[in-house]
């Protein structure tokens, strides 16, 4: 119900991630609620929602902190190969093409708030990081790299 309530989709990821930080919620029960909100992604569009964007914030706001993020998620052992396996267990659950514009949409918000493109930031530079992310995309949106890149 918080998700449909102006500002929900910003502010709902916002605090699922502050009581993840304060340990009061686990992970595992933040991935049953948002599989169970997934299920709803038809039900909430036809009601003028944005389907997905819960998603797409709750990937930004778990972002792993870092020197060249200096707004994520910082948790002991939480680094981008555990957020990504988050989202890709998220998103494979998803509708791939509801997973594919969730993603994009998580990537460009990275991106404007960092101020800087996504393939210029360090984070993305490293261990295969930005080639994970096109292969996922190149899979979820059925497109080839060019057009994934554009």
């Amino acid at each position: 119900a918080a998700c449909s309530e102006p500002g929900g989709a910003e502010g709902a990821p916002k605090v699922a991630v502050e009581l993840l930080r304060a340990r009061v919620v686990e992970l595992p029960a933040l991935e049953t609620a948002l599989e169970a909100l997934a299920g709803r992604f038809d039900e909430l569009a036809e009601a003028g929602q944005e389907a997905g964007t819960v998603h797409s914030n709750i990937l930004l706001n778990l972002f792993p902190k870092g020197a060249s993020v200096p707004w994520g998620y910082v948790r002991s052992g939480w680094t981008w190969m555990t957020w990504w396996q988050l989202a890709e267990r998220l998103l494979g659950k998803i509708d791939q093409f509801r997973a594919f514009d969730i993603l994009v949409v998580a990537l460009q918000k990275m991106q404007e708030m960092s101020g800087v493109s996504i393939k210029d930031q360090q984070v993305w530079k490293e261990a295969g990081r930005a080639e994970k992310v096109r292969a996922a995309l190149r899979k979820w949106g059925e497109m080839d790299d060019q057009t994934v890149m554009e």
